[in-house]
């Protein structure tokens, strides 16, 4: 398997910067190609520059609307 892609979500660009950058680097040099998921702000642009694909997202973490639940599968399930 040659394009090993992998989807990592995050509800806030701070705590994946923090808490699973070291995880999303030890990934890339593993082989995989990692995507990261999260709604934008001002940590967005540093994820990039750690050479990530980011992609923005409207994922609401403590939401229990079934219907926000819904969009958040089918904008994940789009990327």
């Amino acid at each position: 398997m040659d394009n090993k892609k992998i989807l990592l979500l995050a509800h806030d660009g701070e705590d994946f910067f923090k808490a699973r950058l070291p995880f999303a680097k030890f990934l890339k040099a593993h082989g995989y190609e990692p995507f990261v998921i999260l709604p934008e702000d001002h940590y967005t642009e540093k994820i990039r520059q750690e050479g990530f694909h980011v992609q923005h997202s409207s994922i609401e973490r403590d939401s229990k609307n079934p219907l926000n639940l819904l969009k958040s599968v089918l904008e994940i399930r789009k990327f």
